[in-house]
This record gives C-alpha cells, sequence and structure tokens, in this order.
C-alpha cells in the first residue's frame, strides 16, 4: 500500500510539473508562436495525454518558475501539464482573478509563446464526493478502482474494471446523482504478488 501511494504521490508530482495553458482556453495571441503544430494535445486510446520529443531548455525555466507559484496557491493553480509536444505548459485555474494569478500572467507574458492558461471548476471535494459514494455503495474493486480529478477535462474521473467495461452495462454512479461531471476510463487491475 505504502509503495502505490509513493507510486500515486510520485505521479502526481510529474503531472503537477508537466504543463501549462491560456486563460479561457485560447492561446496567447503572439506572432512568434509557431503555428497549429506548437501545443498540441494528443491522447492515446484511453484518453490518456501523450507526450513525445524533447522539452526545450526554456521549459525547464519556466517550470523553475512556475512550480513554487503553484504550490504557494495550489488552491487556484490545480494543476498543469505540458503539450503533447512538450512545447508549452499548459496551466488549469479555478479563478482568473484568484491567488497568484497576477504572478502567473507576469510569467506568462514572459513567455507567452510557451504558457496557456485554462479555466476549471472541478474540486478535491467533488473528486472526495464520488469517493465517499463509492465508499458507501460499496464500489471498490466492483467496480471502481481508483477516483480522481482532471482539470483538463474539467470533471472527475472514475476509473472501471475493464472487464466491467466489457459487458457494456450501464455505470452505477453518474453526474446528476453526483452533481459534477464524471468521465469514466478503463483502469488497471493490480494484482498483489504472493
Amino acid at each position: 500500500m505504502r509503495k502505490a501511494v509513493i507510486c500515486l504521490a510520485a505521479g502526481l508530482a510529474v503531472l503537477t510539473v508537466s504543463a501549462m495553458g491560456t486563460f479561457g482556453s485560447k492561446p496567447i495571441e503572439n506572432p512568434d508562436f509557431a503555428g497549429p503544430k506548437v501545443g498540441v494535445v494528443e491522447t492515446d486510446q484511453n484518453g490518456d495525454r501523450v507526450w513525445r520529443g524533447e522539452q526545450p531548455e526554456v521549459m525547464y525555466k519556466i517550470l523553475a518558475d512556475f512550480t513554487p507559484l503553484q504550490e504557494r496557491h495550489s488552491d487556484n493553480i490545480i494543476d498543469s501539464a505540458l503539450t503533447s509536444d512538450r512545447q508549452v505548459l499548459e496551466v488549469y485555474v479555478r479563478d482568473v482573478a484568484g491567488p497568484g494569478v497576477a504572478q502567473l500572467s507576469a510569467l506568462a507574458s514572459k513567455y507567452p509563446q510557451h504558457i496557456r492558461v485554462k479555466t476549471t471548476t472541478v474540486t478535491e471535494a467533488d473528486a472526495q464526493r464520488v469517493s465517499d459514494y463509492v465508499t458507501e455503495n460499496n464500489l471498490w474493486g466492483n467496480p471502481v478502482l481508483g477516483v480522481g480529478l482532471s482539470a483538463e477535462t474539467n470533471s472527475v474521473t472514475v476509473d472501471v474494471d475493464p472487464s466491467y467495461l466489457a459487458k457494456g452495462e450501464p455505470m452505477p454512479l453518474d453526474s446528476a446523482t453526483l452533481g459534477v461531471k464524471l468521465t469514466f476510463k478503463s483502469g488497471e487491475v493490480i494484482t498483489p504478488l504472493r
């Protein structure tokens, strides 16, 4: 269990340091922006973001400035991820007038072709509400394998046992009941070593 928690924390740290974006989902307008092939997001068959190519040196500088800012204002600057080509950092904020956004705007103006800020409304309380529902209804393991936040899709993600998905049965939890957008995806069944 401890190893799983450490792996989860490490994974969240990687995702947190992975990406940024522009207010209102539009890239910052900049004549130096290299066009539609830069800052593109690609996903795999499960809807998970994939990365390719090398990260430019400037991204390391941006991340060095951004990471402490996000840590200080994690209540408003809730997530980040690099685009698939590693050229643009997408940053997800709850409130464009909230804490840390003035500093984020200053950083974005310093590197306008490399930072995109987007808004999201999903919260940790939403994920906790879904997790509590799963627990109260004895859905852990059958079919729910995990619950998490996705600022990128502005939803709570629910990892589901692939065999349950293959049956095509309706999900035992829904957005209307829980008051938050849910995204279902195939999870990974982990079998403990004996």
